[in-house]
């Protein structure tokens, strides 16, 4: 057995080409599909959860920028609306309007 300072010496990583992990990642998704749990599918394919994360995140990146609806502006205003302390609710008034009625209350 190799040892390191007394401790067993890990085995040495298993490195997998790339048309390797795209197979692993197409077993795992189609096992997913199937129902199969995270971690029964680590167990059939025999690669870590990490791993396996990994893989799956960079076979499905996350776009840059996500898609944007810009409605059209809106043409007018329905008017200022005003309640009062006491219940008043008056709509549809224009900013003089507004200016000319606080004017007279105040």
């Amino acid at each position: 057995m190799n040892t390191i300072a007394g401790f067993p010496a890990h085995p040495p990583r298993r490195r997998y080409s790339r048309e390797e992990r795209e197979g692993i990642v197409e077993q795992v998704r189609r096992l997913r599909s199937d129902g199969m749990t995270m971690s029964a599918v680590v167990a059939e394919v025999g690669v870590s959860q990490m791993t396996l994360a990994k893989w799956l995140k960079a076979a499905n990146p996350a776009p840059a920028f996500l898609p944007v609806v810009v409605g059209p502006a809106p043409t007018s205003s329905a008017g200022l609306t005003v309640v009062t302390p006491s219940g008043y609710r008056i709509e549809g008034l224009t900013m003089d309007a507004l200016l000319t009625l606080l004017g007279r209350l105040g």
